[in-house]
C-alpha cells in the first residue's frame, strides 16, 4: 500500500483503491498468515479474518480534521481526507457487532505499510478490545515488513525520512500515534513516531 508524501501524490492515491472504498470488491484472496488455506497456513487457517484498507495513505495514523482541498490537473479542487485513525476506530466499532466483541483469539496483522500499522496500532487496538470487554484469553501482533529505517539514499540525502516528514504533517499524525511515543519527543521530532523503531519502544 506504501504511503503518500505529497498534495498530488494523495490526490492521485485519492483515485485508487489505496484511497477509496468505492471500487472494492466484497471479498479479497489473502496469503501467507492470513491464509484460509490450511495447508498453507495451518494454524491460522479457521480464524475470521478481516482485510482492513487504511485509506489515509498514512498507516490508520492520519488524523487531520478538515480535508485538504487539493487542485487536480483539470483546475478543480477536491477534498482530500487524511482520517486513518478515525477509519480504525469506525472499523473496530462496526466489527463489535459482527462477532468480535466475544473474540477469545485476535492476531492483529499487515505486511509492509500494514505491517508499519501492525507495530503502530497494535497498543491501541488490544486496549479498545479491553476496554469494549472482549473476551480474550490470546492477543497478539505479528506484524511483517514493517520495520522501515530512518536511512539516506546512497547518495546521502535523507529522501525516505523528508517523505515520512512530509506525510507525517500532512496527515496530522500527531494525534493518531503512541501517545506515549508523542509525549517523549520535542514537537519538530515527533514524526519519528511513525517509524516502529520509535513507536516499538512504547
Amino acid at each position: 500500500g506504501g504511503w503518500c508524501y505529497d498534495e498530488q501524490d494523495c490526490l492521485h492515491r485519492s483515485n485508487t483503491p489505496l484511497g477509496s472504498s468505492a471500487h472494492w470488491a466484497q471479498t479479497v484472496a489473502l496469503q501467507g498468515i492470513m491464509s484460509d488455506d490450511c495447508s498453507v497456513n495451518p494454524d491460522f487457517c479457521n480464524f475470521n479474518r478481516v482485510h482492513l484498507v487504511y485509506c489515509d495513505g498514512f498507516s490508520f495514523a492520519g488524523d487531520r480534521t478538515e480535508p485538504l482541498q487539493v487542485q487536480g490537473a483539470g483546475g478543480q479542487r477536491k477534498p482530500i481526507y487524511f482520517r486513518g485513525k478515525r477509519i480504525l476506530d469506525a472499523v473496530l466499532e462496526t466489527l463489535m457487532g459482527m462477532g468480535l466483541r466475544e473474540a477469545e483469539r485476535v492476531l492483529l496483522t499487515g505486511c509492509s505499510a500494514g505491517g508499519l500499522a501492525t507495530f503502530l496500532h497494535a497498543d491501541y487496538v488490544h486496549s479498545v478490545l479491553q476496554g469494549a470487554g472482549v473476551p480474550l484469553k490470546v492477543y497478539k501482533a505479528a506484524p511483517i515488513s514493517g520495520f522501515f529505517l530512518e536511512h539516506s539514499s546512497v547518495e546521502g540525502a535523507p529522501v525516505y525520512v523528508d517523505e515520512m516528514k512530509s506525510a507525517f504533517q500532512l496527515a496530522n499524525a500527531t494525534g493518531g500515534l503512541n501517545a506515549r511515543c508523542v509525549a517523549s519527543f520535542k514537537e519538530e521530532d515527533r514524526w519519528r513516531c511513525s517509524f516502529a523503531a520509535h513507536a516499538y519502544e512504547h
